[in-house]
């Protein structure tokens, strides 16, 4: 009798050989759904395969398996690589993240296979957008999504939107999970379970307690916590109790990334510590996820896929979930909105950047109506067609006049900026006086944001680590993700001396206002080597300082100001 795993690969793959239509996937965590459809490409390679994630970490799982299953030409696009046409065109299979889809949609086949993996973020716009584009400019293109964690009316809704056949398989692969509740017990600062008791102290916080206890009984940890500086703390006291620890947030080397993943699928830990990054796509041998959230404070879709790196099937026999803030009435709630995919109204930021998309691709207004009818709007009945073209001709009648030469053609800033994703308001913040201070106006505008635009200016992408707020975070990195773009809009427009500019601008951006400008050069490469901000700020910057031996004495009093400066204001 085949297990029940095999059971649901073979039933997606015959679903996948069975009919050319568009499939919409719900299985459980750790059922193969991503696995078996590369698979099954691998083994017939028909058409270019196209691989989407929402994160880079699932890119390189991606691409870790297309390389099992034989496959070679595999062209990774994201911002951890530099962009390559030829590359992609050459190439087999591409592996990208929802974000760099645009960079490579005009090159793709019209018939391609493309993989929506974990779909459920379908309601984030840095999703949606670029799927509809898709969908409307590749209407050939075969269509797989996949997600874990889809209710009954979310897998409705995605499925009219992506014109796709639902299979959905209710069996719970693996162990079947256990909760575990941690509650203050008779002793000051001691937590009681069903499992026995654990105390903590200043020197080794609540959650870290409970994982050292279960990790002593043999048990492999993932402890999760929102925030990286709290990931940097648990991994310090775990490892300084003895464990062996594998920490992973995204403010990590690319290299040590890579490191922790195969430490972790080689079972080389007791306690996993991690962030939003371990959250998706993490295939390892985790017997035990302890949560240290509160109601509220995480997105239930990320609980949910926390809860589904324990006990994945042929990897560990347990699945128990430790909740220390949330009570089981909080987490069942939790649990059970997680499936739920809704779509705000577009914004006007939205519509504008929609309608001069369509407009530089096809020169006609007109066009935007066809377009929409791809987007989740309208083809949920969100929207009438007519009420939604309306709007869009709405807002792009307030910008026409200033992106509209007088032979009705997009000025070129403001073609190629549309071609990015730019909004106008965002091209006209590259050329001014001070690009920073414009955009997190923008940012405060778009978002409704009451950012402060002191801190993001001085402390740059530095900031969320001396905050640690993340709305600063997200305005920081707002702010490098138009600055990006526009360096690539200005080589463009054949403006060499504005993409300079914009250059000096990003590289000021990486450190704030901490750094002079003479001492820039020296200081970025300091922070190329140790990476992003982590643990105690006086431990950082020690490791700064360990890390620069080998600079001149003039690098070394560079550093040596900022890493002061920095000091100062932590």
């Amino acid at each position: 009798m085949e297990s029940l795993d095999v059971l649901i690969n073979r039933i997606i793959m015959e679903h996948l050989d069975g009919t050319n239509e568009n499939l919409l996937v719900s299985a459980p965590a750790g059922s193969g759904k991503t696995a078996t459809a590369l698979y099954w490409w691998s083994r017939r390679r028909k058409r270019k395969l196209v691989y989407v994630a929402p994160t880079r970490a699932l890119d390189y799982e991606a691409r870790s398996m297309l390389e099992r299953f034989g496959v070679e030409r595999i062209a990774v696009v994201n911002k951890d690589f530099a962009f390559s046409r030829l590359r992609v065109l050459e190439s087999d299979a591409v592996v990208t993240t929802y974000f760099s889809l645009d960079a490579v949609l005009e090159l793709l086949p019209q018939d391609a296979f493309v993989i929506l993996d974990e779909i459920h973020h379908a309601n984030d716009p840095n999703v949606y957008m670029p799927v509809s584009r898709l969908l409307y400019e590749k209407p050939r293109a075969r269509i797989y999504a996949a997600s874990a964690t889809l209710n009954e009316s979310s897998l409705a809704t995605l499925s009219k939107w992506l014109r796709a056949r639902v299979v959905k398989i209710d069996e719970q692969v693996g162990a079947p999970l256990e909760l575990i509740s941690w509650r203050p017990s008779g002793k000051p600062q001691c937590l009681e379970s069903a499992i026995g008791e654990v105390c903590y102290s200043r020197e080794l916080p609540r959650a870290a307690a409970i994982a050292e206890y279960v990790a002593r009984q043999g048990r492999k940890v993932l402890l999760f916590a929102p925030e990286r500086a709290t990931v940097e703390l648990y991994s310090r006291v775990l490892e300084q109790r003895g464990l062996r620890v594998v920490k992973l947030h995204g403010g990590l080397p690319k290299a040590e990334i890579e490191e922790g993943h195969m430490r972790l699928k080689a079972g080389d830990f007791d306690v996993a510590v991690g962030a939003l990054i371990v959250a998706e796509g993490l295939n390892a041998p985790i017997d035990d996820v302890v949560l240290d959230v509160k109601y509220g404070e995480v997105r239930p879709e990320v609980i949910a896929q926390v809860i589904g790196r324990a006990g994945r099937p042929q990897l560990s026999q347990y699945r128990r979930v430790h909740l220390i803030w949330l009570t089981e009435d909080d987490f069942k709630e939790i649990v059970s909105i997680a499936g739920t995919v809704e779509f705000a109204p577009p914004s006007e930021y939205e519509l504008v950047r929609m309608t001069l998309y369509i407009y530089a691709k096809r020169k006609d207004l007109g066009a935007v109506a066809e377009f929409l009818e791809y987007t989740p709007y309208a083809a949920l009945g969100l929207y009438s067609l007519q009420d939604l073209a309306q709007r869009a001709e709405m807002a792009w009648r307030r910008v026409a006049d200033r992106v509209l030469q007088d032979d009705n053609l997009l000025k070129p800033q403001y073609y190629y900026g549309a071609l990015y994703l730019l909004h106008p308001d965002e091209v006209d913040a590259l050329f001014a006086p001070d690009p920073r201070k414009r955009m997190v106006e923008l940012y405060r505008e778009i978002y409704n944001s009451y950012v402060s635009e002191e801190v993001v200016l001085k402390y740059g992408l530095l900031s969320y680590y001396v905050y640690r707020d993340p709305e600063v975070r997200n305005a920081a990195d707002y702010v490098a993700r138009v600055l990006e773009l526009g360096i690539i809009v200005m080589y463009k427009l054949r403006k060499p001396e504005e993409a300079k500019r914009l250059i000096e601008v990003a590289n000021q951006h990486e450190t704030g206002n901490l750094v002079e400008p003479k001492c820039r050069r020296a200081v970025k490469l300091a922070l190329r080597r140790a990476g992003a901000p982590r643990g105690e700020p006086a431990e950082y910057a020690d490791r700064v300082r360990k890390l620069t031996e080998d600079f001149s004495r003039k690098d070394k009093e560079c550093v040596e100001k900022f890493l002061k400066a920095l000091l100062s204001a932590t």
